[in-house]
């Protein structure tokens, strides 16, 4: 039985109304990949079977049109000794084209090469190792801003995907990932912690436990609730426009 498989990637915690849409299309779900912040899903379903008379028709078809190929090759190759003949005593009439001594010693005079007055094209600088609001105008702004949906949060998020970030932040809010007990879903928010203000994205770990934080530093924090002040540095992943939440992923934190 022929099966067709595909694979479909999910934000974590959206894996089970992925799987419902695809099992509605008749695929079914043979096994996922669980990330840091995506989940991979395999799908196959019964392919459709090739119908037998098309493809022998086509079969004939091309046999046959091998035939009459052949057949014209075969006439055309009786017809070529007289053609060369021809072409023969054509060449024995025309004047040779060899170029006369004179022509090939004024050939053989070196000549200049053409000046190329096209300027270099300058090289964009490359990005520090480890993007700060010191040394990264982009990433000053965007957490300076008040809109935690602005559209200037969607174009920095696409040009710099992949890349490393640190910065000063607290815990605006946390809550256990779906029903496990040791791990979960914490929002960072930019700066001090204030009950009143807030600023910059809404930055977001996803299904984490302590040990991925990586929790390290002098004050390093024995646990990490609402309002604790920290020093984040992570890797910049998707935005989520719908909901406004910037994901992340933990590379270190520390107490501050």
């Amino acid at each position: 039985m022929h099966y067709d498989t595909m694979s479909v990637k999910a934000l974590r915690g959206t894996e089970g109304k992925a799987i419902k849409k695809w099992e509605a299309d008749g695929w079914e779900l043979v096994s996922q990949d669980k990330g840091t912040l995506r989940t991979e899903l395999h799908f196959r379903k019964v392919g459709k079977k090739l119908p037998l008379i098309p493809i022998l028709a086509g079969l004939a078809a091309l046999f046959v049109v091998c035939a009459v190929a052949l057949g014209a090759v075969a006439l055309t190759q009786d017809d070529e000794p007289d053609q060369d003949k021809a072409s023969e005593v054509a060449d024995n009439n025309t004047p040779s084209d060899e170029p006369t001594q004179a022509e090939v010693t004024e050939s053989a005079e070196p000549t200049d090469p053409p000046s190329s007055t096209e300027p270099a094209k300058p090289t964009e600088p490359a990005l520090p190792a480890i993007l700060t609001a010191k040394n990264n105008k982009d990433l000053k702004a965007l957490l300076a801003t008040k809109d935690d949906c602005s559209a200037k949060i969607t174009r920095f998020a696409k040009k710099y995907e992949g890349n490393t970030i640190a910065f000063n932040g607290n815990v605006g809010a946390i809550q256990n990932h779906e029903s496990y007990d040791t791990r979960w879903d914490i929002l960072i928010s930019v700066g001090d912690y204030s009950e009143t203000t807030a600023i910059g994205p809404n930055f977001r770990f996803t299904n984490v436990n302590f040990g991925e934080l990586n929790v390290t530093g002098k004050n390093a924090p024995d646990e990490i609730g609402l309002a604790t002040e920290l020093h984040v540095t992570a890797i910049l992943g998707e935005y989520d426009e719908e909901k406004c939440l910037y994901h992340l992923e933990p590379v270190e934190t520390r107490g501050r």
